[in-house]
C-alpha cells in the first residue's frame, strides 16, 4: 500500500468512526449540547443593554401591574407596537420615576426571558441525552443481531424481539 492510499484509508477510517461513534461536543464542558453555536450558559445584561449602568436589585415585583406588562412583553405573540405601546403606558411620571419603573421593567422582563431561555437549553440538553441513549441501544441490538447471524443460530423469537428493541 502506497502512501497516497494508505493516507487515503487513514482518513476514511477517522471520518467512518466519527459518523459512527458517540459525537463530540465544541465545548467539552457541555457533553450534552448539541448544537454547532458554543454553549453560552448565562447571558450579562451588560451584553445586550448600551444605556448606563445600574443595579438591578431585584427584578420580583410587588407591583401587579408590572408582573401582567412583563408577562405580555415576553409573549412572543405580542407584536412590537404593542410592546412600544404596553411600556409609554406603564412608564409615565416625573422623570425619577419614569427611569425607575423602566430600570425596573427591563431588569423583570431580563430575569424572566433568562429564565427561559435557561429552560429551553435544558430541554435541549435532556433531548440530547436521550438520544444519545437510544443510539446507544440500537448500536447494541443491531451488535446483538450481527452476532447473531454469525453464529447461525438466529432463531425468530429472539430476532423480532432484539429488531423491536
Amino acid at each position: 500500500m502506497n502512501r497516497a492510499s494508505a493516507l487515503a484509508f487513514l482518513a476514511g477510517a477517522a471520518l467512518f468512526g466519527l459518523a459512527s461513534g458517540e459525537s463530540m461536543a465544541l465545548d467539552r464542558r457541555y457533553p450534552d449540547w448539541p448544537c454547532q453555536q458554543l454553549k453560552v450558559p448565562t447571558i450579562a445584561m451588560a451584553s445586550i443593554w448600551s444605556g448606563p449602568v445600574f443595579e438591578a436589585t431585584s427584578s420580583r415585583s410587588d407591583d401587579p401591574k408590572m408582573s401582567d406588562l412583563v408577562a405580555q412583553l415576553a409573549a412572543r405573540r405580542t407584536p412590537m407596537d404593542e410592546a412600544r405601546r404596553l411600556i409609554q403606558d406603564y412608564v409615565v411620571g416625573g422623570a425619577e420615576e419614569r427611569q425607575g419603573k423602566a430600570k425596573a421593567l427591563f431588569a423583570a422582563l431580563f430575569d424572566l426571558l433568562n429564565t427561559q431561555r435557561d429552560q429551553v437549553m435544558t430541554g435541549i440538553e435532556r433531548f440530547s441525552r436521550k438520544e444519545k441513549a437510544l443510539a446507544s441501544d440500537i448500536r447494541a441490538n443491531v451488535d446483538k443481531l450481527r452476532d447473531l447471524q454469525d453464529s447461525g443460530q438466529a432463531d425468530a423469537a429472539t430476532i423480532d424481539s432484539l429488531s423491536k428493541g
